[in-house]
């Protein structure tokens, strides 16, 4: 079995060789980049468990209400949690609220 290292250039290093497989981390795709996408998974997560029950009926399903700006999979496919969360609907009485 390999073994695949994760190789993280520093700023201060000149050499490109790197003798084993590897993958590279280019600027930008660092751990604050990471934590920003973290945090907005977070917020995504905190609001659809506030709003998972109708505040009209009480019905405990409801449905998000998205924009059509989700990221794209390279078979241009939505990616599920990357569009923007506007809303909520119950699928009994069809309320709507904002989120």
């Amino acid at each position: 079995m390999s073994r695949l290292r994760v190789y993280w250039p520093d700023e201060h290093t000149t050499s490109s060789a790197v003798p084993e497989p590897h993958i590279l981390r280019l600027r930008g795709n660092g751990p604050s980049a990471r934590l920003r996408h973290a945090m907005s998974l977070t917020e995504r997560a905190r609001i659809l468990h506030e709003n998972r029950t109708c505040p009209d009926c009480h019905h405990p399903v409801v449905q998000p209400l998205e924009l059509e700006d989700a990221l794209l999979t390279r078979n241009r496919l939505p990616i599920p949690g990357t569009a923007t969360l506007v809303g909520f609907r119950c699928t009994c009485c069809r309320a709507e609220w904002p989120a």
